[in-house]
């Protein structure tokens, strides 16, 4: 209930030292994890979804970094993808490189293309070889399906 009341004073007339406020109080809100991840899901607000991953990618909680890059996929918002890449960027490893590689080669041709995009956009080297390898066989699951991607 805590972590909803915070999330709702995130508006657009908020500003940025607001903003840092709610994200240090949601950080520090004990055991807020699950609310946090069912607010950057089921939230109507790209606003206050972005919010819930902030917080969400600063707690310490195991999980929570791979979480936000999920988002960065499969998020229906093209701001909130964007911004769960930015968010995720400055903690990124090549193990989470791994993890999201696997969308490259998703049965669905927009999670294909989503996965692409969010693993240029977190801008790590390990990044570099699978979406080369993905290649290839991007061009030919968008033939089969042009529609989709």
């Amino acid at each position: 209930m805590r972590v909803a009341k915070l999330l709702a004073q995130l508006r657009a007339e908020t500003g940025a030292g607001k903003r840092a406020a709610i994200e240090e109080l949601l950080v520090r809100e004990p055991n807020a994890d699950q609310a946090l991840r069912q607010e950057a899901r089921r939230n109507h607000t790209p606003r206050q979804r972005i919010g819930a991953l902030a917080a969400l990618q600063r707690r310490p909680t195991a999980g929570n970094d791979r979480f936000v890059l999920r988002t960065a996929v499969l998020d229906g918002n093209a701001d909130v993808r964007k911004s769960a890449v930015e968010i995720g960027r400055a903690a990124v490893t090549d193990e989470h490189v791994d993890y999201m590689a696997a969308g490259l080669v998703h049965s669905n041709p927009k999670v294909r293309v989503r996965t692409a995009e969010a693993l240029g956009g977190l801008g790590h080297p390990a990044a570099i070889r699978p979406l080369v390898l993905a290649g290839p066989n991007a061009a030919a699951g968008l033939a089969a399906d042009p529609g989709a991607g």
